[in-house]
């Protein structure tokens, strides 16, 4: 036997489903509110510790790029100065030997195409600036032979504490703190300019502080991102310094001596 159900019932079925009251829609459009406006807050600064992140893995593999090349030359590339990819060395007349040679600047773009990477750019779209100490452009053999591993020997010792003891080298690639303090010539230096021109002053791209401009002068890889006032003070780049111990130990030249680090 089937059972017949009026039009009358199922109008009436459907008018007593209980629905959303106005205060529970208030409260749920409360709480979408909250989370919309967390998200908001949060996102962005996630996003940008996610970049930073990158721009760091950025200057390191471009610094085991410039490792590889010492490795294989016994010697550090110039900068790129014109923007092709390539060094921008001066022949210094004996052809194949880079011992006479000088760099068009030591202060420059990542020579990318010279060292066999895909991009000169940091994760924001901009050039890694790159600087060299004047030295390590001139050696001509592969690491583990004399000429390049006691050339470096000679730089070490020559600002050892324990060795000659000279002061830094002003003429040639050093870091410093924010105030100029505490000079340390370093062996070659990586900056991302991070997201911004936070200082303002339009000089030098987005680069900021010590690292701005064609100078052998950098700030110090610990210096943090600064977002208050002054303006002058504002900073957001990024640094990667390698000292000249630090690259004995990270090529084929056995470990030894302190100085320059």
């Amino acid at each position: 036997m089937k059972t017949i159900i009026s039009s009358k019932s199922l109008l009436s079925k459907f008018t007593n489903r209980s629905g959303f009251t106005l205060i529970e829609m208030a409260v749920v459009m409360v709480i979408v509110g909250i989370i919309i406006s967390i998200m908001a807050t949060v996102l962005p600064s996630l996003i940008h510790s996610g970049k930073i992140k990158k721009a760091r893995a950025d200057l390191e593999r471009a610094d085991l790029a410039l490792q590889g090349f010492i490795s294989a030359t016994g010697r550090c590339p110039c900068p790129d100065t014109n923007s092709d990819g390539e060094e921008n060395r001066n022949d210094g007349g004996t052809q194949g030997n880079p011992a006479d040679d000088t760099c068009v600047a030591y202060v420059g773009d990542l020579p990318y195409l010279t060292l066999g990477i895909s991009s000169p750019d940091d994760v924001w779209g901009n050039p890694i600036k790159y600087s060299v100490y004047s030295d390590l452009i001139t050696f001509s053999t592969p690491t583990g032979s004399n000429s390049f591993c006691t050339g470096l020997d000679n730089i070490i010792k020559y600002y050892d504490s324990q060795g000659d003891n000279n002061p830094a080298d002003t003429s040639k690639l050093y870091t410093t703190n924010e105030n100029g303090g505490n000079p340390k010539n370093k062996a070659y230096i990586l900056v991302s300019g991070g997201n911004k021109d936070l200082d303002g002053d339009g000089s030098d791209g987005l680069f900021d502080g010590n690292n701005e401009g064609l100078d052998l002068k950098f700030d110090l890889p610990d210096r943090g991102a600064f977002y208050g006032d002054p303006t002058s003070k504002r900073y957001d780049d990024l640094v990667r310094a390698a000292s000249f111990s630090y690259i004995k130990g990270s090529v084929s030249c056995s470990v030894g001596g302190t100085g320059g680090t």
